[in-house]
């Protein structure tokens, strides 16, 4: 009888070190597997990053530089530049239609200036619930009233 006892202990044992070990493996991976999709997202947001600053580099060789475009006469239309190297001569751009520039030295969008456009980091939890079992929406924070803990002591009536 009590060899089997100590077989039986032993599979159980056996099967218990065997669950923990690949528990732990389990664990391991999904560690590892949340490190590189971290590293990923980083890398795909400085990605992101990156082609809107070169659009934006791009988009403010040629997009219009008039402050209010109704307040021109209409056949003038608004003010359009052609480029940071003008396509129509070769003339470092950006340039209006007459050939002005559009630019002043040292201000961008000069060549050579630089402009610093801060962009805002969004903010998020990472899981889009609290893990509160039973969240207390309305505020009791004097625990000495007598509604302390019963919210609808408080506002017994829903509010429209």
């Amino acid at each position: 009888m009590s060899t089997r006892r100590g077989a039986i202990l032993l599979v159980v044992a056996g099967g218990s070190a065997l669950i923990a070990a690949l528990a732990v493996a389990f664990l391991v991976r999904m560690r590892s597997s949340v490190e590189e999709t971290r590293q990923v997202a980083e890398h795909a947001q400085a990605r992101i990053m990156l082609l809107a600053a070169c659009s934006y580099v791009l988009e403010a060789s040629r997009l219009g530089y008039d402050v209010d475009p109704d307040a021109r006469p209409k056949p003038a239309g608004h003010i359009e530049a052609f480029g940071w190297i003008d396509v129509r001569d070769g003339a470092i751009g950006p340039c209006d239609q007459t050939g002005r520039q559009l630019w002043t030295p040292g201000a961008w969008p000069a060549v050579g200036a630089t402009a610093r456009c801060p962009m805002h980091a969004w903010t998020r939890p990472p899981y889009a619930i609290s893990p509160t079992v039973a969240p207390n929406a309305i505020a009791t924070r004097d625990p000495s009233s007598p509604d302390f803990g019963r919210p609808y002591l408080r506002n017994p009536d829903p509010l429209p």
